[in-house]
Order: C-alpha cells, then structure tokens, then sequence
C-alpha cells in the first residue's frame, strides 16, 4: 500500500477549496474539509463513499475509471496499445495484447522519479552552481582586474601635460566599452546557468509532487528528460586588453590600448593631440602572386568575403541572397545561416568576431553573433542600404542608393543615429553617379574614405570630411606593363567591384571584366596589378589578420587565398 510523506508543519488543504484538511474519502483517495464532504458525495453518485477523519485515512492507489466499461477500474495496461485497461478489456480488444498491471508499471515509475531526483541534485544542481558560483568569480576578478587598470591608465594621466586629457577620454571608452562587452557576455552566460537550475529545481519539486501523488496515470505519464537537458554550459572567459604605455615615437609620446595608439607631438604639445593607426613595417609587392589556397563554394555571384581572424571567411552570395556561409582555408564549410533576408554586403567586427551585414528587404544594418541577429539601424525612408564598412573607430560606413536609382551616398553611423553623409562635393554635385550597382565601401588607415562605383567605372576617395581627393579611372593599368592582360587582348572598361584596404595604406580593387585587382598608393598612384592562372572575375575581396588577400571570383564560385607583399 502506498504511503505519502508530508513536511512538518505543512498546511494540508482540501481539493475542492483552500479550507484545511479535516475528512478523508477512503473510497476516492480525496482530502476533504468539512463542508465540501457533501459536495463531494454529490459530485459521485455511482459510487460508495467511505468518509473517515483524515487521521484515519487508508491511503491506496487511485485507478482510472474505463472509458468502456462503467464501473471498473483499470488495473491493467495494455503494452501493444500504451493505454490504461480493465479486465473486462482482456476478453475484448485486447484479448491477444501483451498486459501489465498498473500497480507494477506505477512502482517502477515512482523508483524512476527517484533515481532521477537525486541525479538532478548531485550531478546537475550542484554541478551548475558550481559553475555558477566559478563565473562569479570571474566577474569579481574582471572587475578587480579592469580596476587595476583604470587605476593605471589614472596615474599615467597624472604624469603628462593636462591636455593628453583627450586622449585618456578616448582611453577610458575604450575600456568601458569592452568592459561592458565582457561583463555582459559573462552575465548572460551566468543567466543561462541560473535559468538551467532554476529549471532542474522545478523539476525537482514536480517530481517530488509525483512521488507524493497515488494517480496511476499523472505518474505512468512520466518521461524522464535528462539526456536531454544534459548540456555541458561550456565556460566563458573575458579577454581583458592591455594597457602599453611610454612608448617612444620620434616625435612625441604614445599609448596603446585596444588596437588604437594614440600620439601627442612634441611640437603640437600645448595645442592639439592626433590619433594614429597603429603602424606596419613597410612591405613590398610581390613580382608575381603566390595561391595559398582555394575554396570551391559551388555558388555563382559571388559577392563580399568577410574574413574571421586567419583561417576563416564569411561569404556571401548574390545567387543565394538568403545564404551566408562559412568557410575554413581548407575549404570546409564550417557554417551556413539561413536567414529571411536580403543580404547586399558584409563585413566582421574582427575584435569581438561577429559579423554585420546589410539587409535590402528590411532596409536595416545587423549584427550576427552567438546570441543571434540583432539590429544596430533602419535605413531611412527612400533609401536602399548596400555595401558597408566596419570603420577603426567603431562606426560603421554604410552605401545607400535610393529606390529610384538617381544618386548613391555614403552614411557613417554610430549606435544606431546617423553622424555623417557624404554625398555632394563643395560645388554642389553629386560625388557618386546614380546607377544600379552598389558602391562598394572601406577606410583607409588614414581616414579616408574610399568608394568603388561602377556606375562611373571609377575608384572615388574622400577625405573623412567629404572632400573628393581623387579619382581612379583604370587608364593607369593600360599603360603600365605588368598589365600582362593588356599584352594578350583588348583591354576592356575598368569595372570596379570590391574594394579593400591593407596594413600599408594600400587602395586594392577588384577589377571583374579585367580578371585583375588593381594596387594603388593613399594618393592614387597606380603601383600594380594582381593576375594570373586562376583569376576569373573578381568580385569580393578581404584582407585577413595576416595580411593574405581572399579573392571571391564572381562567374566560378571560388574564392583564392592569396600573398602579395613580402
């Protein structure tokens, strides 16, 4: 016979009302108070009521009443047919099924609950707070640590002249913001450890109601879940930057911090402070290109690459607009997103590795990262957005064209608002030619801005203010001889696609028709172009973290890997 436990001092109510417990119907297994007994014995009329005092109870199994059948009770269980039966069933429909009492089946079930109750309280409660309690010393070492630091960078500041002062308030974001980035990732990994318990505690109680409860079906209902809960809640660790400070420059002083340098001339000392990329050693083309690998994606159109650290890439297509995937050097797809979206460009916030795209159909700028898509800005009415830029500072470069295809912009973005447009030159005219093919975005490490438009078949660079330095037309390449195209057939129109940046300052562009990628210095000076076995219309182009060009062909698909500069 089955017993039922209850805590000391626990409040044992009626199951028609919230009135304390004082009968007990032996009959139906039903707690009573004094005035529901009658409600009780109403409510059940085919059946004999025995009511005693709840002390005197006889607490034994409360069997489902068959649906077939009136009046008997369903002590058996069909195994062929998982459904509650009574004896008369046996001689009927399932005479030839395979049977089981309901007694053995609830046994076997209230021994399951409590094999899995305390696996619950020694391996996954205790198991997560410990974790938990782990990331909470993280968080507490994180922000001792990131204390430490801003004490640091405080008696630095102390040690220059008064007006490095903008420069340490550029510091000091820096600092808050990854701060609040890696606070907020550890927390949100604390929540998710929290929330784990927080449902293996309920789970808990639940169980601990089952092994309480005489309802043969509430627990023959019962399904253990734990595999499948079974997650390892990989830990999390924040990357906490480091200060370089008393850096020597010929000219002045320096300090480091987050991929930034910032500089205070020693003529400009008591006037005016400059911020500086940091600097590369100066490097050299190559004669001839070196492949170091190549990606077969089997997609056509190929249109933005965006690398993730050394060995990976985003890529996207515009045969696929709905398709970012991810590959390895080696060529394996390691990722594919399927998103209802109209993806025009991406690009990678190389620091906390997540990638930002623009979205035609939504007209909307997002981020992707291991907490999903999240969006950083709408695109304002009339407006299309289309290739877009990741700048040094943190905002980010957006092409707009219009819906009518009569002009094309450039808008710069911070948190979401728009901090400025580059749009018409000082004479009033429109910088970029109005036309349907996207202007392809990026900065130089000089604070330019450069543009690839194919509508004017031209490479445009502006000043960060908006002032046009120059234009690039191609007719450089034509006359240079290591244009080896040039020597086998008729040149075509420059048709500029992607563009991108390098360590050194250099302008590369993507040239489809050509099969080339033209180089040009910060002046646009043409130096070289890239060419060669394998160089088949050229579409998107990235420069990963150590300096390797990916070249995603637009016609076949693939994407090369490949050294220019020694």
């Amino acid at each position: 016979m089955a017993t039922a436990v209850y805590r000391a001092q626990e409040v044992i109510t009626c199951e028609l009302c919230e009135n304390s417990t004082k009968q007990f119907c032996n009959s139906c297994q039903v707690r009573l108070c004094v005035d529901c007994v009658s409600k009780h014995v109403n409510m059940v009329t085919s059946l004999p009521h025995d009511i005693v005092l709840f002390q005197n109870r006889k607490l034994q199994l409360t069997f489902d009443e068959c649906q077939i059948h009136l009046d008997e009770k369903c002590l058996l269980h069909c195994r062929t047919c998982d459904i509650p039966v009574c004896v008369m069933c046996i001689v009927g429909p399932h005479k030839t099924h395979s049977l089981e009492r309901a007694a053995e089946i609830f046994e076997g079930k209230k021994r399951e609950i409590e094999k899995d109750n305390e696996t619950i309280k020694t391996d996954f409660i205790e198991t997560l707070k410990k974790k938990s309690e782990f990331v909470e010393k993280q968080i507490q070492t994180m922000f001792t640590k990131y204390s430490s630091l801003e004490d640091e960078i405080e008696k630095e500041r102390k040690t220059w002249h008064r007006g490095v002062d903008t420069i340490f308030d550029r510091v000091d974001t820096v600092v808050y913001s990854q701060r609040e980035k890696d606070v907020a990732l550890l927390v949100t990994h604390q929540d998710i450890i929290n929330n784990a318990i927080s449902d293996f505690e309920n789970k808990l109680r639940q169980n601990v109601d089952l092994l309480k409860s005489t309802k043969v079906s509430a627990v023959n209902n019962y399904t253990s879940k734990l595999r499948t809960n079974n997650q390892t809640h990989a830990d999390v660790y924040a990357n906490i930057p480091v200060l370089k400070k008393n850096s020597k420059d010929d000219d002045g002083l320096s300090i480091e911090i987050g991929g930034s340098k910032y500089c205070l001339t020693q003529t400009l000392m008591n006037s005016s402070l400059i911020q500086r990329p940091l600097q590369t050693p100066s490097k050299t083309l190559l004669t001839e290109v070196e492949m170091i690998s190549s990606i077969s994606t089997k997609l056509k159109d190929l249109r933005s690459v965006a690398c993730v650290g050394t060995d990976e890439a985003w890529i996207s297509s515009q045969d696929c607009v709905n398709e970012i995937m991810r590959y390895n050097i080696s060529g394996f797809l390691l990722k594919m997103d399927m998103r209802k979206c109209v993806v025009t460009d991406i690009t990678v916030n190389r620091l906390l590795k997540e990638l930002i795209f623009t979205d035609g159909a939504s007209k909307t700028i997002n981020v992707f990262n291991n907490l999903g898509v999240e969006r950083l800005a709408k695109i304002s009415k009339g407006w299309y957005p289309k290739g877009v830029c990741l700048m040094s500072s943190g905002d980010i470069l957006v092409s707009l064209e219009s819906t009518d295809e009569m002009h094309n912009k450039i808008v710069q973005y911070r948190d979401g608002m728009v901090t400025a447009e580059i749009y018409k030159d000082t004479n009033g005219k429109c910088i970029y030619k109005a036309g349907k093919h996207m202007l392809y975005v990026a900065e130089n490490n000089n604070g330019d801005i450069c543009a690839s438009d194919q509508n004017a078949g031209q490479v445009v660079v502006v000043t960060n203010f908006g002032e046009v330095r120059f234009r690039y037309d191609g007719k450089a390449a034509k006359r240079a001889e290591s244009f080896s195209l040039f020597k086998i057939g008729k040149r075509k129109a420059f048709d500029p696609q992607d563009i991108v940046t390098d360590c050194v300052g250099y302008i590369i562009v993507a040239d489809s028709e050509n099969h080339c990628i033209h180089v040009l210095d910060q002046n646009g000076q043409f130096l070289k172009c890239l060419d060669g076995p394998g160089m088949v219309n050229p579409g998107g182009l990235c420069i990963d973290e150590v300096g390797r060009l990916w070249v995603a062909s637009k016609t076949s698909g693939d994407v090369k890997i490949l050294k220019y500069m020694s």
